[in-house]
């Protein structure tokens, strides 16, 4: 996969998540660069130099670019933290609309 601002995929080892750059938005901010591992159907854990700055239920968007059946598109997430650890934060998407539940699904 190309490398570009919105996304980029690495696996280093079969033990190891998969890492998925990504632009992130909360705390009614911008969108900034942030990695993502452990990406699911449904989740997602975000990794943050600074995770006491969310707290459980708060609100985050995140865009993708996501390569789905031979197209690239663009993806928008809504999500709500649903645990904040001493390295980032585990955040659960909720409604994911039909093309972006199968780009996921791709990736899996």
């Amino acid at each position: 996969m190309k490398k570009d601002k919105l996304m980029t995929r690495q696996k280093t080892s079969n033990n190891e998540a998969t890492t998925i750059d990504a632009m992130v938005s909360y705390n009614n901010g911008g969108f900034q660069p942030h990695a993502l591992t452990d990406l699911t159907l449904h989740k997602a854990f975000i990794k943050l130099k600074e995770p006491r700055l969310l707290k459980k239920s708060d609100p985050v968007s995140i865009a993708l670019k996501l390569d789905a059946n031979g197209e690239t598109g663009f993806h928008l997430f809504r999500a709500k933290v649903s645990e904040v650890r001493h390295n980032g934060a585990e955040i659960t998407f909720h409604e994911l609309d039909f093309k972006t539940y199968g780009a996921l699904l791709q990736l899996e």
